[in-house]
C-alpha cells in the first residue's frame, strides 16, 4: 500500500465497508473497476466507486421506483448502526428516481450508482469473493460481480466513450491475460445498442484531450505499480487494433440492424435478457 495516495486508500477502506450491506440486496450486482480491480484481478490499482446492475428485467416505470425504493432502502441500513455513515441521495436529470448515493465517513467518500436506462444482463451474474491482496489490506468481502463477458463489455463501451486513464488501465488487464475472446466481442456489441451515441462514432473515438493532466490530476498513485499515461494510451492503440480484427461481417450486420431499429440478436448468437430503453 506504500505507493499508494492515502486519500484514496482511504475510500476503498470505506468502500469494502460497503459492500456486506450491499451484498444483501440481491437485484443488484457489482460491475464497473470495483468489480474488476478487487474481484477479478488482485488489487492492480484502486477503485473508489460502486457501479450497480440492477438486475430484474421489467418496464421503465417500474424499473425506476424499484430501483429508487433499494437505494433508499440502502442508505437508511448505511446510516445506521454499524457503520452509522452520512448518504446522501440524488437522481438522474431525467428519471426523477434516487439513482445515486454518496456515503461519507470523516473526509473519505464513497458513490454508489446505477442507471435505469440500462438493466438486465446478458450472461448470468456470479457470487465472488474479494481477491487475496484486497482482504490482506482491506478486510474481506463477498457480492453479486457480473459475469466477465458483462463485465468487461461494459467497460469496453466506457473506455471508448470517456478514454479515462482508469478505464484504459483496465482494459490492459484485459488484453493482458487473453480473455477478450468472441463471448465478450458479442457481448459488447450487446452493449453498443445501449450507448447514445451511434455505434461507428464508439468504435472510432477522437483522440483524447489533455490525458497527461487527467492522469496527473486524477489517477496517478492509484496503481500498486508505477505506470504512465504514455502506456495507458498503448493500451487505448491496442484497444482499436482489437476492435478492427473482431469486427467482421454479421458483427457489422447486427450494427445496421441496430440502426433500423430493428436489432437482430440471431446475427450474433447471442440470446438477450436486457433492456436499455427508457
Amino acid at each position: 500500500m506504500s505507493s499508494w495516495d492515502k486519500r484514496y486508500s482511504d475510500r476503498v477502506q470505506l468502500l469494502v465497508d460497503i459492500l456486506p450491506v450491499l451484498a444483501k440486496e440481491t437485484r443488484f450486482a457489482l460491475k464497473g473497476g470495483t468489480a474488476i480491480n478487487l474481484f477479478e484481478h488482485d488489487l492492480p490499482r484502486l477503485s473508489v466507486d460502486i457501479d450497480l446492475t440492477w438486475l430484474p428485467v421489467q418496464d421503465f416505470e417500474t424499473g425506476v421506483a424499484a430501483i429508487s425504493a433499494a437505494l433508499e432502502q440502502l442508505a437508511e441500513t448505511l446510516r445506521a448502526r454499524p457503520l452509522q455513515l452520512q448518504v446522501q441521495t440524488s437522481g438522474g436529470t431525467n428519471t426523477g428516481g434516487i439513482t445515486r448515493l454518496i456515503c461519507s465517513r470523516g473526509r473519505a467518500r464513497v458513490q454508489i450508482e446505477t442507471t435505469p436506462v440500462m438493466r438486465g444482463t446478458v450472461h448470468p451474474v456470479r457470487t465472488m469473493v474479494v481477491q487475496p491482496e484486497v482482504e490482506q489490506a482491506f478486510g474481506f468481502a463477498s457480492t453479486q460481480v457480473l459475469d466477465f463477458a458483462d463485465l468487461y463489455a461494459g467497460k469496453l463501451a466506457a473506455a471508448l466513450s470517456r478514454q479515462h486513464p482508469r478505464d484504459l488501465f483496465d482494459i490492459g488487464l484485459m488484453l493482458e491475460d487473453e480473455r477478450a475472446d468472441v463471448t465478450l466481442w458479442r457481448t459488447f456489441l450487446v452493449y453498443l445498442t445501449c450507448s447514445p451515441k451511434p455505434a461507428w462514432e464508439v468504435l472510432a473515438p477522437r483522440e483524447p484531450v489533455d490525458f497527461e493532466a487527467i492522469f496527473n490530476a486524477h489517477f496517478k498513485g492509484m496503481t500498486a505499480k508505477p505506470v504512465t499515461a504514455a502506456q495507458l494510451l498503448e493500451n487505448r492503440a491496442r484497444l482499436l487494433l482489437w476492435i478492427s480484427k473482431m469486427l467482421d461481417k454479421p458483427s457489422c450486420d447486427f450494427l445496421w440492424s441496430v440502426e433500423d431499429e430493428q436489432p437482430d440478436f440471431e446475427l450474433i448468437n447471442l440470446e438477450v435478457q436486457q433492456h436499455c430503453q427508457g
